[in-house]
């Protein structure tokens, strides 16, 4: 039993090794990046600390969709800052979040798992119309995120995206496509 445990873990770590030279690979030639998840707002499906591939490529052809998971670049106060959010609202869209609820073009959103009513609906208490290069971002902890919500990250640019968050490479025993099923990553 022992020496199977002992094999699991060999390989656990051979694969997380490969992968790490890969995306270095992908990184020296400018396809993807690295990044640590700085906070909470993310929460269930990306935790403090943990690291992920961002894919830099996803958005030169084609556009963010809802629910995709996307690093944007924002200035607060003279300073560069990442974000890492959820797609929520689309280019030409009306947003508004009323009694806790995200409404899209004045329906509830299909959430992807239950969320928890949204405290605070911040600048989306009043209906946000989306340009047509713009975007609306929530954190996955909806009472604890800064997002689109928020003056400090405000309704996005597509200009401002950096990727799409694509895998999860540490902590090991979460490595993989990072997904959310009733709350849980």
């Amino acid at each position: 039993m022992r020496e199977k445990i002992k094999k699991i873990q060999l390989k656990r770590l051979l694969v997380f090794f490969g992968i790490i030279v890969a995306l270095g690979l992908g990184i020296r030639i400018g396809l993807g990046c690295m990044i640590q998840v700085d906070g909470v707002s993310m929460e269930p499906t990306l935790n403090n600390a943990d690291i992920v591939w961002v894919d830099k490529q996803s958005f030169r052809k084609q556009s963010p969709e809802r629910n995709d998971i996307v690093v944007v670049n924002t200035k607060v106060n003279g300073k560069t800052k990442q974000y890492i959010k959820r797609v929520i609202g689309l280019p030409g869209e009306k947003v508004k979040i009323k009694k806790g609820i995200v409404y899209i073009n004045g329906k509830p959103l299909e959430e992807i798992t239950t969320f928890p009513l949204i405290a605070d609906g911040g600048m989306a208490r009043n209906t946000i119309l989306l340009d047509a290069d713009s975007y609306f971002l929530l954190g996955d902890n909806r009472n604890n995120s800064k997002d689109s919500r928020n003056v400090e990250l405000g309704v996005v640019k597509k200009t401002q995206f950096q990727g799409k968050v694509k895998l999860r490479i540490f902590p090991i025993q979460k490595l993989g496509k990072i997904s959310i099923v009733d709350g849980q990553s």
